[in-house]
Formats: C-alpha cells, structure tokens, sequence
C-alpha cells in the first residue's frame, strides 16, 4: 500500500500512517480526529484520500460534524486517479482557521499526539 500512498498523494505513506496509528478505530470521534489530523499536517484531504488512507468510507459527516464544532473547512474540487487509472472529481477539504479563534497558528498549536484535537 505504501507505493500506491505515494502514487496517489505524493507523499511517504508516514503522515497517514501515523495519523491512523494514533486514532485508531472506527467510531465518529477517532474519524473527525483523523481528518482534522490530515488537514492540519498536509493542509488538505481529498474524499479519497479519507476514504483511501484514513479508513472513513464518508467523510461528508465528518466534516460537517467539525464545521458545526467550529472548525472554518472549505471545499474545492480535485480529479483524483482511482487504483483502475478512471479519473473522478472529488472534494478536497482545506482548514482555514477556527469561528472565534482565528488563524491556525493558534489552534493548530495542539500536538496531534498529545492531546484530542476534537473534544467529544
């Protein structure tokens, strides 16, 4: 998988690796906290990169879910190569900042291994 990680999104598979080693699981927090991860380590994550890379089959409630706690989350739209060479357009999500909190310098200063980027 580590090849294809690199085929796909241009990077060592080390990010997303790392990111599911620390929030392992499936339930709704441990996904929010692995798409909050991969966008404030690469500064965005495409649908299939979630689904891909981060084992969250829909990320569509995830991101709502982070947008109402008050994450600022825009989406744009990427053409992204499956694993059979078909393009699709996907959606890319990028953190701009946080409602009432401003630039991500000030809440992307949480460690992603020390402490929940996302409080339940």
């Amino acid at each position: 998988m580590g090849q294809l990680r690199m085929q796909i999104s241009g990077l060592s598979g080390s990010v997303f690796d790392a990111i599911q080693h620390t929030w392992p699981g499936n339930n709704s927090h441990q996904q929010r906290q692995r798409i909050l991860g991969a966008m404030l380590k690469r500064g965005s994550v495409t649908t299939m990169d979630a689904v891909r890379f981060l084992e969250i089959v829909d990320p569509r409630p995830r991101i709502s879910e982070l947008r109402a706690a008050g994450w600022k989350i825009v989406r744009s739209w990427a053409t992204q190569e499956s694993e059979t060479g078909g393009l699709h357009r996907v959606g890319k999500y990028q953190l701009e900042g946080r409602e009432n909190g401003g630039a991500l310098s000030r809440c992307g200063g949480v460690s992603l291994y020390q402490a929940s980027l996302f409080d339940a």
